[in-house]
């Protein structure tokens, strides 16, 4: 973790004080080329099984190393002090802000500090964490290298893995998972910094820039993945960047931004499957509005230049194609079937559009909700229910969630929706540009809502979709000319608004607003509820969050793991203290597709490094288990989430060690 931090400032500063980029400007970009080290890194050790504690210490001591050099020798020739140079860029790059501009970066700030402890101080501890994007990162470890392995839970080899490639060398490095969620983390510090430096190249004032940056910062969807382990801000990140750099490839023509476009279209690409649409808007609307934009004699070289960008990022998922392949005989694997529509048409894009949009007005109101939910669902009529355009076994429901997977983002969805009312009839010659932007964002929304079935947990999918839209914030605030008093009714309104996603995270509460021994929770209050039952079944939905008796600040770490989840952590207890009793070098895992893996890993203090026992996937059901070279070998203990249809309780006669509701330990 030090070592990557210490490279990123080594690049930072030659990127400020000698190349002289602005500050915003040289943290994106040193950012890009740190995960383009880490791909790179994470690549080549791999295929010699050096993914290793000392291989990547050396890797990036290495690294180091080299940066420093090259950092002097530049220093040396400018013979001036580094302290001193640095002085005279700040000067040059930085002018006094007004104090309206002031409170705007204290608010950010405030709630970068917030999201930052949250993230610090709880694991990971999110479904899809549990299940694959941390369970993978701890079988790359134990294995020493990234092939696709035997398992039961094919999320583990076929899903994008650069968040996680990130995960693993801080993991390693670090031998503890306490820096996990600060991957999403950092995104968002650099998606914030990328929304304001696009508003500045869009022109829009330093205010604008800033209200911009505040509306993306205040994100609810944002703040909540920031302190997690899922992808979809580092997501978001690549395809704002690939979008940004690639805008400026075409105005500029320049090769270095080409080189920037193609790094950000890969990490885009490597992180999630959604960036491939995402990608796809972006790279169709401003690519061919930049070559309709050119004389003919200029488009052969923009083309070059796109096509440059497209083979960099896909020489950097090489890896992945080339392990798909060989898998599953496809490069994207064979899984793209259980997520996109099985049927394309306007009747089922405008049907999953309405859903996508409703979901995010949710409000902690259950009976608006459910009335908000028949409403849609009348409208829509048999669509709703249609199974080629709905994820399996899900069904259409508005609901009101404080949490990464669903939670929606009302007043930020609002706003955006009143932006693009108003931008048609803003008369300016010189927002080209914007234009494109948005023009991007509605055909990604298109795009998205054509291909992929509604999901309950869409809402996230589409965090890089606001992204795109922040910049209309500012945009319109410089147009309009709003009045001293709405900015500031603006910045509080988006301020506090963010306070509950802040604090009361359903899995990872800062703090729970009203204890039992709060004085938020009176004697009234609490009567109420204990002689209105009802009252309470009612409301539950809203007011839980604020009743949570726990709080990432002073929970067991081992007991937040299962925060959200608690009927887990019993069994899993159960199971895992006597595993950590045995003396054997191998235990096997038989878990069903969705099972939570990584507590075990956890919980047997194996998910950071090498060590005993070694745990296997068996029995399983996906074609990984073709990769398996121990096929028939079983082991003498097996944990197992399938009770009674356990295949070692039915053909093995295995006996129970530990009998549990959730997971088992057997043995033979």
């Amino acid at each position: 973790m030090f070592l990557i931090l210490v490279n990123y400032l080594i690049i930072l500063i030659y990127m400020y004080l000698i190349l002289e980029h602005g500050l915003r400007e040289s943290m994106i970009r040193s950012y890009i080329i740190i995960l383009g080290f880490v791909i790179g890194f994470t690549e080549t050790l791999s295929l010699v099984n050096q993914i290793t504690r000392p291989a990547i210490l050396t890797s990036w001591s290495l690294l180091t190393f080299i940066l420093l050099i090259i950092l002097a020798m530049k220093l040396w020739k400018r013979k001036i002090g580094v302290f001193e140079l640095i002085k005279i860029r700040f000067s040059e790059d930085h002018k006094p802000f007004s104090s309206l501009e002031t409170v705007i970066m204290i608010c950010i700030g405030l709630i970068l500090i917030t999201t930052f402890i949250v993230a610090f101080f709880s694991p990971p501890n999110s479904y899809d964490s549990m299940t694959y994007h941390m369970a993978r990162v701890s079988n790359w470890i134990q294995n020493q290298n990234i092939n696709y392995y035997p398992t039961s839970i094919p999320r583990q080899n076929y899903s994008m893995p650069m968040a996680e490639f990130e995960i693993l060398h801080f993991q390693i490095m670090s031998q503890t998972d306490k820096f996990a969620n600060l991957v999403q983390w950092s995104g968002f510090v650099l998606v914030i910094l990328l929304v304001s430096k696009i508003a500045d190249y869009l022109q829009i004032s330093r205010r604008g820039q800033l209200l911009s940056a505040l509306f993306a910062a205040t994100i609810p969807m944002a703040i909540l993945q920031s302190s997690s382990t899922q992808n979809d801000l580092i997501t978001g990140l690549g395809c704002l960047s690939f979008g940004y750099y690639l805008l400026k490839t075409i105005r500029e023509k320049s090769w270095k931004y080409v080189v920037y476009s193609g790094l950000s279209l890969g990490i885009a690409l490597l992180t999630k499957g959604t960036a491939y649409i995402y990608c796809a808007a972006i790279g169709l609307v401003i690519g061919i509005s930049g070559l309709l934009s050119i004389t003919w004699k200029t488009r052969f070289f923009l083309i070059k230049q796109l096509a440059s960008i497209i083979i960099l990022a896909l020489v950097l998922n090489s890896g992945v194609y080339y392990r798909n392949i060989d898998l599953y005989s496809n490069p994207l694997s064979t899984a793209t079937d259980r997520v996109t529509s099985d049927k394309l048409s306007l009747q089922g894009l405008y049907t999953n559009l309405v859903r996508n949009g409703a979901v995010q007005l949710a409000i902690p109101i259950p009976e608006v909700n459910k009335y908000m939910t028949r409403l849609v669902a009348g409208h829509l009529g048999e669509n709703n229910t249609n199974q080629d355009i709905t994820f399996s076994n899900t069904d259409f429901v508005i609901k009101f969630n404080i949490n990464e997977d669903e939670s929606g983002n009302l007043l930020h969805f609002v706003l955006l929706l009143l932006g693009l009312m108003i931008y048609p009839w803003i008369k300016d010659p010189k927002r080209k540009d914007l234009s494109i932007f948005l023009i991007s964002l509605l055909f990604s929304l298109v795009l998205f809502s054509l291909t992929l079935k509604w999901q309950p947990w869409g809402s996230r999918l589409l965090l890089p979709v606001f992204f795109l839209g922040s910049p209309l914030v500012g945009y319109v605030y410089d147009k309009i000319k709003y009045p001293r008093k709405f900015s500031i009714i603006f910045i509080l309104s988006f301020t506090l608004y963010s306070i509950p996603y802040l604090t009361l995270n359903d899995t990872r509460p800062l703090f729970p607003l009203i204890r039992e021994d709060s004085p938020f929770r009176t004697i009234r209050l609490r009567r109420l509820f204990s002689n209105h039952p009802f009252l309470y079944e009612q409301w539950s939905e809203s007011i839980t969050p604020f009743y949570e008796e726990s709080s990432v600040l002073y929970t067991d770490r081992m007991d937040q793991y299962f925060s959200g989840y608690l009927p887990f952590r019993d069994d899993f207890f159960a199971v895992m203290d006597s595993v950590n009793e045995l003396d054997v070098d191998v235990v096997g895992l038989e878990l069903r597709s969705n099972s939570w893996e990584y507590p075990i890993w956890a919980l047997a203090n194996r998910h950071a490094g090498l060590g005993s026992p070694e745990f296997i996937h068996v029995a399983m059901d996906d074609i990984s288990s073709t990769l398996d070279p121990f096929q028939g070998e079983w082991p003498e203990y097996v944990i197992s989430t399938k009770g009674p249809n356990s295949f070692f309780v039915e053909e093995l006669d295995y006996s129970y060690i530990v009998d549990t509701s959730i997971i088992d330990l057997l043995r033979r």
